[in-house]
């Protein structure tokens, strides 16, 4: 049985934030370096970076009342074994 804790979740979830937060820095040193500072990009990176924002505020909203010590159960060998009993059983 593999059973892990919620805050497994809120760690891949900070992976892909820091992740997130890589992009937008090499945008800007890309706009910065190239001396693009057109309003098409300063729409795409306002763009992003607001959704980026509201995706935070979403996460921080909904999860406040997460116990995150909480376990979930990702994978259980009886789940296979009620699966194929029902499956392979002759009436």
């Amino acid at each position: 049985m593999l059973i892990l804790p919620l805050s497994t979740l809120l760690f891949i979830y900070a992976f892909f934030a820091l992740l997130d937060v890589g992009f937008f820095i090499m945008n800007i040193s890309n706009l910065i370096r190239t001396g693009t500072f057109t309003l098409p990009s300063f729409f795409a990176t306002f763009l992003f970076l607001s959704g980026s924002v509201l995706i935070v505020w979403a996460t921080w909203y909904f999860l406040q009342e997460t116990d995150w010590q909480q376990t979930i159960t990702v994978w259980n060998n009886l789940w296979i074994n009620q699966l194929l009993g029902t499956i392979f059983t002759v009436n």
